[in-house]
Parts: structure tokens; C-alpha cells; sequence
């Protein structure tokens, strides 16, 4: 009967590319290998693999075994972690998965003051690049609770009806700029300011460049992107240096303030918005301990994105 090595073997051989590189990573000998895979595909009555004399490939069967193997590890990995936190005194297990941006801002003191008020409580957190890499989480109950960045015209629960959406906050976008930029001086900027600025930003794909790019669009020019990054610290550090100027949610523009840079608001009218919003499924696992986090996830967001004069320092 094939057993949870079989199929940690198998997917090393596969993300290795060959016997011989998986045999080295896992320690074993080739043969030793071989003939794990071998039982695996006698009891799998399918071959794994085509193995020919350029290398192996995976055959529909294997290709098809891989995401399921896949999915079996890393629900093992996760029921194991999850029966240690029991043996260390812990509870129960929440389960959260974000976007990179409040995790690098206002969400690991929430999550801190979360864990003060309930301490049996383990905390278990990944971040996503891809907003529907956290839907379809939830919507799986591989997540109890997922942290999203959207688009006001692109609601989550519109994707999964599943699934409960929560709006922590919904917040403009301010330019960060060095001090003794050209635009230093100004109160606020248009696209056309923007036109010929080298812009630091996030990668194609990000939720967060979609609303750039439309709204530079919108006025029927493109920006100059000359870096992109899904590290919003070294974002920052690319505008301290003079390699460009970043358009950012505010939330995530305090840190920029804190590091001497000049924060300018985007015209009201032409200014771009996104939500930041909780999800949630509505017969969801662990819902006491979800509703009891909503609020101070709410409350840490909404202070982070609290307006600052521009070129000036959040308030207190």
C-alpha cells in the first residue's frame, strides 16, 4: 500500500527533473529510488514516469498524481504542526492568509493584540501573491479567513458565493517621493505630472498594478515603470535612493513618511481606491475566533490609512 513517502519521493523525482537529483536531495541511493517508484506505480497500476535516455517526463498519470500528491503533503505537514501547537498548550489552530502588503504593514500588530487577548489560540499564516490563490482557500476551508486586496467594482463574494466579504477599509492612493524631487513642492499630482516620472511599483498580475495602469489609462498615457517589486520595503528603499517615485495605498505609504519621504495626494476626482477586505465562508470552521479578529483587523487597517497633510507625517 503506497504511503506518504511513495509520494514525497515521487514529487521530489518530478521537481528535480531526474532520478538521479532526487536520489542525492533525499539521500538515498538511485536504486533504493527506483524501486520506491516502482511499488508506487504497481500500486497505482500506471506508469509515473516515461523514462527515456534524454531524461524523464511525467505521463498523463503522473502529471494527474502530482497535484493530488501534492495536496496530501501539505495537508500532513499542516495536521502535523497542527498537533504539536495541542501538545505546547494551544487549543485551537486559525489559519489566515493575506496579500503581502498588510503583512509588511499595519497587520502584524493586529494579529499581535489578537493573540494577547485570546493566547491558546495558535496562529497559522501564509502569504499569497494572487488574490484568488486566498478566495479559493477559503472557499476550500484550506483558510479560515483571508485578507485581500480589491478593486471597489470587483467584489469577492461576486467570484465565490460561498464566500462572506468584510470591508476593513477602503483607501486612496498618495505619491512617495525623495526629498528634492522635482515634485516635492506639489500639493497633489495628475496623471499628466506623472507622465514622464519613473515609477517604482508592482509586479504585472498584482491587484495593485491593475489599479495603476487604469488609472494612468484613463487619461490616455502609460507609466514608465522603471523597477518592479512585491516587497513593499524594497519599494522604499528603491524611492530613498532616487531610482524612482512609487504610488501606493496609504496604509502602506506610512512607512515612506517615517523614512523622511514627501507624501503628495493624487486629484480627488482622479484618485484610484482599493478595499481591503476580510473573507470569510459564511458555514466556516473557527467562527468565533473569525469574529472575534474582524474588529481588530478593522481597526489596525483603518488607522493605518489615516490621511496625513501632504508632505507630511501621519498624525498621532
Amino acid at each position: 500500500m503506497a504511503e506518504l513517502r511513495h509520494y514525497r519521493y515521487f514529487v521530489e523525482i518530478a521537481k528535480r527533473g531526474t532520478f538521479t537529483a532526487a536520489a542525492e536531495s533525499l539521500n538515498m541511493t538511485q536504486s533504493a529510488l527506483s524501486e520506491q517508484i516502482l511499488q508506487l506505480e504497481r500500486e497505482c497500476g500506471s506508469l509515473l514516469f516515461n523514462r527515456r535516455h534524454s531524461g524523464i517526463t511525467l505521463t498523463p498519470a503522473g502529471e494527474y498524481l502530482l497535484h493530488q500528491a501534492e495536496g496530501l503533503l501539505a495537508k500532513a505537514s499542516e495536521t502535523r504542526e497542527g498537533l504539536a501547537g495541542f501538545r505546547h498548550g494551544y487549543q485551537s489552530r486559525l489559519r489566515i492568509g493575506s496579500i503581502l502588503g498588510p503583512l509588511q504593514s499595519w497587520m502584524p500588530a493586529a494579529l499581535a493584540e489578537f493573540v494577547q487577548r485570546e493566547p491558546h489560540v495558535q496562529l497559522h499564516i501564509n502569504h499569497f501573491g494572487k488574490v484568488n490563490d486566498i478566495l479559493a482557500g477559503v472557499a476550500g476551508d484550506q483558510l479560515d479567513l483571508g485578507v485581500v486586496s480589491l478593486r471597489p467594482s470587483a467584489p469577492a463574494r461576486s467570484r465565490h458565493h460561498e464566500l462572506s466579504q468584510i470591508v476593513l477599509v477602503e483607501e486612496d492612493h498618495v505619491v512617495l517621493v525623495p526629498h528634492g524631487h522635482s515634485l516635492a513642492h506639489l500639493a497633489s499630482v495628475r496623471q499628466e505630472d506623472l507622465r514622464d516620472t519613473h515609477l517604482i511599483t508592482f509586479p504585472a498580475g498584482y491587484n495593485l498594478r491593475t489599479i495603476l495602469e487604469d488609472w494612468f489609462h484613463a487619461a490616455g498615457c502609460a507609466p514608465i515603470v522603471a523597477a518592479e517589486t512585491g516587497a513593499v520595503e524594497v519599494m522604499l528603499q528603491l524611492v530613498a535612493t532616487g531610482v524612482g517615485v512609487a504610488i501606493l495605498p496609504r496604509s502602506l505609504a506610512r512607512r515612506g513618511l517615517a523614512m523622511g519621504m514627501h507624501c503628495l495626494s493624487l486629484e480627488p476626482h482622479d484618485s484610484p481606491r482599493r478595499v481591503v477586505a476580510a473573507v470569510r465562508r459564511r458555514s466556516g470552521r473557527n467562527a468565533e475566533l473569525v469574529d472575534a479578529i474582524l474588529p481588530i483587523l478593522e481597526e489596525h487597517a483603518r488607522d493605518a490609512s489615516r490621511p496625513a497633510p501632504p508632505g507630511g507625517r501621519p498624525q498621532d
